[in-house]
This record gives C-alpha cells, sequence and structure tokens, in this order.
C-alpha cells in the first residue's frame, strides 16, 4: 500500500469517527450608532439605509429586518441610530477528541447606506460595534470613515 492510499484511507477512517457538534446561544440586543458628515464637518441629513442577512431564516436575516425597521434615515445632526433586540444563533463543528475543526462561522448583517438615491458605504454591522462617523461628499460618494 503506497503513502497515498494510506492518507486517504486514514482521513476516511477519521471523517467516519468525527462526530459533528451543534450549539446554539443568544446575540444580546444592540444599539448601533452612525454619524454622517460632510467634509466641511456638516451633518448628513436624510441618509436611508438596507440591511440584509447572509440566508433565509438566519440570525443574521432576523437581525437584518430589525434593523430595518429600527429607523428611516439619519437626523438632522447625521446621526443614524440601528437597533435590534437579539437573535438566536447556531454554530456547528466537527470533532474527534479534543481536535476540532470545520465551525461555521457566525454570519453577520450586511448594510448599505444611500444619500440621494447613491449608494455612500458599504459594510458589515459588525463595524458599528461603537460610534462612528463616516465622512461623505457632497456628491453622495463616500469619502472616509472615521471612528
Amino acid at each position: 500500500m503506497n503513502k497515498l492510499t494510506l492518507v486517504v484511507l486514514v482521513t476516511i477512517f477519521l471523517s467516519g469517527c468525527a462526530q459533528t457538534v451543534t450549539s446554539h446561544g443568544y446575540t444580546p440586543g444592540k444599539e448601533f450608532y452612525i454619524t454622517f458628515i460632510y467634509p466641511d464637518k456638516t451633518p448628513a441629513y436624510g441618509v436611508t439605509f438596507n440591511c440584509k442577512g447572509s440566508s433565509k431564516y438566519s440570525s443574521s436575516e432576523i437581525i437584518s429586518n430589525a434593523l430595518n425597521k429600527s429607523a428611516t434615515k439619519s437626523d438632522k445632526n447625521g446621526l443614524l441610530v440601528l437597533k435590534h433586540d437579539g437573535a438566536e444563533e447556531y454554530d456547528s463543528y466537527k470533532q474527534i477528541g479534543s481536535f476540532q475543526w470545520a465551525h461555521s462561522s457566525s454570519d453577520s448583517a450586511d448594510c448599505d447606506f444611500y444619500l440621494l438615491n447613491k449608494k455612500v458605504y458599504s459594510g458589515s454591522i459588525n463595524e458599528f460595534n461603537h460610534p462612528v462617523k463616516i465622512t461623505i461628499s457632497r456628491t453622495a460618494n463616500i469619502t472616509t470613515i472615521n471612528e
């Protein structure tokens, strides 16, 4: 038996011995504070958004739906507050003894922000875990994000 055949057989054997572990938890509710400003530091009023999850019935889709219902547009100070009440999330991985692999990653809501129907920023909601300022040009093109 050559080495390649042995490696393939051991791999098949170990995959059959592996158990799939599934766990679930809860992502707590959160508020996100995003301020949109122009380069001259004046507030950008009227920035709207749309968030989407990775797949139907996923925790990111539940969070995205809640975020989409939480606010309509940035206020006169350029502040947009997004919030959700939390969601259950699931994780799974393969395990033999203490060795683990193939972790499913926790998905995240992705959000697009618009001004005057032009997209000014796109990103994962995780980018906004603390208050941020996003500077946009008057022609609604993204220039910088300031934390």
